[in-house]
């Protein structure tokens, strides 16, 4: 009885140690793709850092965008977020048949909202 619950307890600690990780390297990532300064070095951030679109790792570098001052070439960003490839690499690593293109598309009043967050 005590190794069960000793058992869950340790199952439960790990399943928020592996999402806290799982935060951490997004928002690392995130910071990355902000930072990089043209489409060429973004797209090796998304390339080289295993995001995943279902973990929310593309939502969350699109919280990133409106929290931050400043981000160079934000339009040729914005355009490989909506991408599944790019220079025939998969900036994602999800199984894209799975992926539904019209999950991939920014609605233009997100994308206003985030120009205005970074105009002001």
């Amino acid at each position: 009885m005590l190794s069960t619950a000793f058992r869950n307890e340790l199952a439960s600690r790990e399943t928020q140690f592996r999402v806290e990780i799982s935060t951490a390297h997004a928002s690392k990532s995130a910071d990355a793709f902000l930072v990089a300064p043209d489409k060429y070095y973004a797209s090796a951030v998304l390339m080289q850092q295993s995001l995943l679109i279902g973990s929310g790792h593309r939502s969350q570098i699109i919280a990133s965008i409106r929290k931050s001052k400043g981000c160079p070439a934000l339009k040729d960003k914005l355009i490989l977020l909506q991408r599944i490839k790019y220079l025939g690499q998969k900036l994602f690593k999800d199984d894209y048949k799975k992926v539904d293109m019209d999950t991939l598309k920014i609605r233009r009043r997100e994308i206003f909202q985030l120009w205005l967050n970074l105009v002001k």
